[in-house]
């Protein structure tokens, strides 16, 4: 399934029979209908201060609007072309004033048109290939803004889950004090021993590098959103905690093709091969004769009063066959025809890449599925396990230490299972990135 990916162009200058992936029916007409703009898939998650995080960086990010200031760039280079295509006319007006033994004066002025018969298409290649790197730099666009869609997400889940995190470890602190009084009240009463009391302050200075690591990634984090926002790194200092929905396992029926279809860095590299194939196709031509009008309406006169009397009307043509010129267009050619195979291997290799992307992201989300499936099952031994020697306290069969132990096992249980949560939530957002911002809900086993 994957062989029309990689081996599906063949023959320069020109392909006629592009790939599946990427592939985009190119006329003058839909140029302008490839939007920048990609699916919100972010509104899966359902938190409008995440949509405001995104609309506010879509709005600020400078990457972004370096990849619009690009697209503004191919159209006036695809104009620019266009505009070769039509005549020309000049306007030309002078004097000359000569002096000697008597002084004289002339003044001319005239219009001149020139005109280049496009008889090869070479000029219409030029706009061929410009077109093609307007349409690739749309496509960038598309990627650049899924790519800080992306991270913006995975930011904010990750300050989302920190904030989950130190609640549990502050919990989890405050329960090592309770059990380190009650070791000191036993050792007191001669019932416990000084390693005991050791052990538990060497467990809650552990506890406490656990917060204070945990402190400054949420600074770092924090730092890390507000510059991907486009703003200053300290301009965002707090999120609201929501609720986040974990996405189900996703059944096996997604179609590879779309997905990879969906791609724009793929549709963008193709549409760069496209764009060199013109390109060695110009050079080419560029090679023949050319042939151009020219046509000019002059007049001279002694006096401004008569200038305008007399028009002298000049129509010519020109053909320009090269000769000699040290193999300069040929090598020219030759040139484009290897910058066109560099851009078919580097189409391969995004090829390559986005499917290599697209299954190790699919393997994540099924391996971290698996892995919160089982923390989840451990939780509940774990809960079990604390409600058992809860009650063995309640009936003087244990003392208060044995119930604080299990419930400080509950909390690392319920830290275990909170990072695989939110493991599995990146894991989402990673698999919606590789597939090209789609709003991903099913998938299937590569092919």
């Amino acid at each position: 399934m994957l062989q029309p990916y990689l081996f599906g162009c063949s023959n320069l200058p020109f392909r006629q029979n592009p790939p599946e992936v990427g592939e985009i029916e190119i006329t003058p007409q839909n140029h302008n209908q490839i939007d920048p703009d990609i699916p919100a898939w972010w509104h899966l998650l359902g938190s409008r201060q995440l949509d405001n995080l995104i609309h506010q960086a879509l709005e600020q990010n400078p990457t972004i609007h370096q990849s619009l200031t690009r697209i503004e760039q191919t159209r006036t280079a695809l104009l620019r072309s266009q505009s070769d295509k039509l005549p020309s006319l000049d306007l030309q007006a002078g004097t000359s004033i000569q002096r000697g033994k008597t002084k004289s004066e002339a003044y001319s002025a005239g219009l001149a048109a020139s005109y280049e018969l496009d008889l090869w298409n070479r000029r219409n290649a030029v706009t061929e290939s410009a077109r093609h790197d307007s349409l690739a730099s749309v496509l960038d666009a598309r990627t650049a803004k899924l790519s800080l869609s992306a991270e913006i997400a995975g930011s904010w889940i990750r300050i989302q889950y920190q904030h989950r995190r130190h609640n549990l470890l502050k919990q989890l602190y405050n329960l090592g004090e309770k059990h380190i009084f009650l070791i000191r009240t036993q050792f007191s009463n001669g019932l416990g021993r000084a390693g005991d009391i050791l052990t538990q302050l060497k467990n809650q200075e552990t506890i406490q590098s656990r917060i204070d690591m945990l402190t400054t990634d949420m600074e770092i984090e924090y730092q890390n959103l507000s510059t991907l926002c486009g703003q200053p790194a300290d301009s965002i200092k707090s999120i609201h905690i929501e609720s986040l929905t974990i996405p189900d396992t996703p059944p096996e029926t997604a179609s590879w093709k779309e997905l990879l279809n969906s791609r724009p860095d793929i549709q963008a590299s193709w549409q760069r091969v496209r764009s060199a194939e013109w390109s060695a196709t110009a050079a080419e031509r560029a090679r023949y004769p050319t042939f151009s009008l020219s046509a000019a309406v002059e007049n001279t006169s002694d006096t401004l009063a008569e200038l305008l009397d007399d028009w002298l009307w000049k129509l010519a043509g020109n053909l320009i066959m090269p000769l000699i010129d040290g193999d300069s267009r040929l090598l020219a050619q030759k040139q484009q025809e290897a910058i066109a195979d560099e851009r078919l291997w580097q189409y391969r290799q995004t090829v390559l890449e986005a499917i290599a992307d697209l299954t190790q992201a699919w393997s994540r989300e099924m391996l971290q599925h698996q892995q919160l499936k089982l923390n989840h099952q451990q939780l509940t031994l774990t809960r079990l396990q604390k409600e058992q020697a809860a009650a063995s306290f309640q009936y003087g069969e244990t003392t208060l230490i044995p119930a604080l132990s299990q419930h400080s096992a509950l909390l690392e249980q319920q830290l275990t299972t909170l990072s695989s949560t939110r493991d599995l939530m990146l894991a989402r957002i990673s698999l919606i990135r590789a597939a090209g911002g789609a709003l991903v809900t099913s998938f299937g086993e590569p092919q």
